[in-house]
């Protein structure tokens, strides 16, 4: 048996597509004015409700007497794949800033717990991330200078106060001696005092390319596993084992002025404002959506590999009455 039909009507099917803007508040409450988040292939609202139910004991078969709605939660999610900078501070809570680098001359920078297979970032403490564009690097081998008498661990290293181009790891503790003893410069042992040490290897001389890597755009310094740091590591390791000595080098380079757009996280969870989206159907009646008063946070993870495919993030949204007079959700038609 076929519907009656008493009426003509039609049935109003969508295909949903528009634009995202979100117009933020500041931190002393002033409006940004409206940004377009980009492209954003998802937003969705969510309206749920809370009931109190309440069941009749009268009769054998209890039954729902009273249903009242005692509140309305509305919420939105938005799917954006636009990685803007502006987009990524607000899903991390972030604030975007150009950071400015002086120019300098960098000299003794001390690098330490060099090992073989490891890279270096260089000027974190000037910078967090470190120094960028930076040129004419020279790199030394790095330790304090033998003392008369000093008390030695196994693990230290020292130079001798008249370098020999060597450096020296000591494999038996003790004191040294009172005076400097004659320096091992053939890979073998020296005795200084109660002490021994073993010549590492050569720390002259030390070549881009060859003894290191150095990356000026990122401003880091690459070990490998050959060349004379290498070989020094290698020394140290063969005489008193990995993790148990401090390998340092020094480095010098250029650091230019420039500056670099940066994205740090700071103490917000969430960012308010107005949110509006305007609609651009394929198919369907164009409504657009106005939230006068919003919260955006992060809902989910942020990629940054995507294995071919478009990353994206989803931010969720907090709906709430801005005030007695405003609605929580405006959806607007078209003007006939």
């Amino acid at each position: 048996m076929t519907a009656p039909t008493t009426y003509t009507y039609a049935n109003t099917y969508k295909v949903g597509r528009g634009r995202l803007a979100f117009n933020q508040l500041d931190s002393d409450g002033n409006y940004t004015g409206f940004r377009w988040l980009g492209n954003a292939p998802g937003f969705d609202i969510n309206v749920e409700s809370e009931n109190l139910q309440h069941s009749s004991s009268e009769g054998g078969l209890s039954e729902i007497d009273l249903d009242i709605v005692l509140s309305i939660t509305r919420t939105a999610t938005i799917t954006v794949d636009n990685f803007s900078s502006d987009n990524l501070a607000i899903f991390l809570g972030a604030t975007v800033a150009d950071i400015a680098q002086t120019s300098t001359s960098v000299t003794n920078e001390l690098v330490e717990y060099v090992r073989t297979e490891r890279f270096f970032q260089l000027g974190t403490s000037y910078l967090p991330t470190g120094v960028r564009g930076i040129t004419a690097p020279t790199v030394d081998v790095y330790a304090p200078a033998r003392v008369n008498d000093a008390v030695y661990a196994v693990g230290d290293m020292y130079l001798p106060a008249t370098p020999n181009d060597h450096v020296y790891v000591c494999t038996v503790a003790g004191a040294a001696a009172a005076s400097p003893p004659t320096f091992n410069t053939a890979g073998s042992t020296h005795t200084d005092g109660a002490a021994t040490f073993k010549d590492a290897g050569l720390t002259s001389t030390l070549t881009s390319g060859t003894d290191y890597i150095f990356d000026g755009t990122h401003g880091i310094v690459s070990i490998g596993t050959t060349g004379q740091i290498a070989d020094i590591y290698d020394s140290c390791v063969a005489a008193v084992g990995v993790g148990n000595f401090n390998l340092r080098l020094h480095v010098d380079y250029t650091r230019p002025a420039n500056s670099r757009e940066q994205i740090a996280t700071g103490s917000a969870a969430a960012v308010t404002g107005e949110l509006k989206f305007v609609a651009d159907n394929p198919n369907g009646e164009n409504q657009d959506v106005f939230l006068p008063s919003c919260s955006l946070r992060p809902n989910g993870a942020l990629p940054f590999i995507t294995a071919g495919e478009v990353g994206s993030v989803e931010l969720a949204v907090g709906i709430s009455v801005l005030n007695t007079t405003t609605s929580a959700i405006y959806i607007d038609g078209r003007p006939a």
